[in-house]
């Protein structure tokens, strides 16, 4: 069995509507224990946790169109630009769904090319070209839409394609990162989220192919697999 290195691949999130201020502090303070790839995090909050993190190596991370994807090109250029200005390190964006399922494919390819764009006229914390990750929400797509969305991701220039926001009526699936795998090759990563909790479920959608994870629950599943990794 390969070993992976857990910590490394979960992009840890706080992005429910309710979450306070007091909490968005004390999850960012919590995450300087961790080595996360990155945080992801409201963009209004994004000022605060790019001075928080300032010296601490994991990147901050926001969203556009989240989580419905109806913002128009500009709205989530402009988004882009404000976080970027305010620290934030990568972006997960999501698609123009209701375009996409319209046929509009050059709507959304031009869509992600711009905020690609904006992304090259920027450097994370790292001095590197900051990360774009498109969010499908798969249970809306069917198998055709979803290979149209790869494909307009890919021609889009982006870095990932990523499965849900967690907001949907469904959260990731296994087959759904099969799929996806085989679609897109080695041509973008793919980042699973939505509905993963545990351990074994990273385990699991990481050997199915995804590259990057999503979930609310990275302290826990990162605890967890420090414990058995000294058992």
């Amino acid at each position: 069995m390969v070993k992976i290195d857990v910590e490394s691949i979960i992009d840890q999130s706080i992005l429910r509507p309710d979450a306070t201020e007091k909490e968005l502090i004390e999850f960012t303070e919590k995450a300087k224990k961790y080595q996360f790839p990155a945080i992801f995090i409201p963009p209004t909050f994004v000022p605060r946790a790019a001075f928080m993190l300032k010296k601490h190596p994991t990147l901050i991370g926001s969203i556009i169109g989240f989580p419905l994807g109806y913002h128009t090109s500009t709205m989530k250029i402009q988004t882009a630009r404000y976080l970027f200005h305010h620290g934030c390190d990568e972006i997960d964006a999501v698609m123009h769904i209701s375009y996409l399922k319209s046929g509009e494919y050059k709507y959304v390819v031009r869509e992600i090319n711009a905020l690609t764009k904006i992304l090259l006229q920027h450097k994370n914390k790292h001095g590197q070209v900051p990360i774009l990750k498109v969010i499908i929400e798969a249970c809306y797509l069917t198998k055709h839409e979803i290979e149209m969305a790869v494909n307009a991701i890919i021609e889009g220039g982006a870095d990932f394609v990523k499965t849900n926001t967690g907001f949907g009526p469904k959260g990731a699936e296994i087959k759904t990162v099969k799929f996806l795998s085989d679609i897109a090759g080695d041509k973008i990563r793919i980042k699973a989220s939505g509905g993963i909790r545990t351990l074994a479920e990273v385990k699991e959608f990481h050997k199915a192919g995804a590259d990057r994870i999503g979930t609310s629950n990275g302290f826990e599943i990162v605890n967890e697999w420090k414990k058995s990794k000294n058992k």
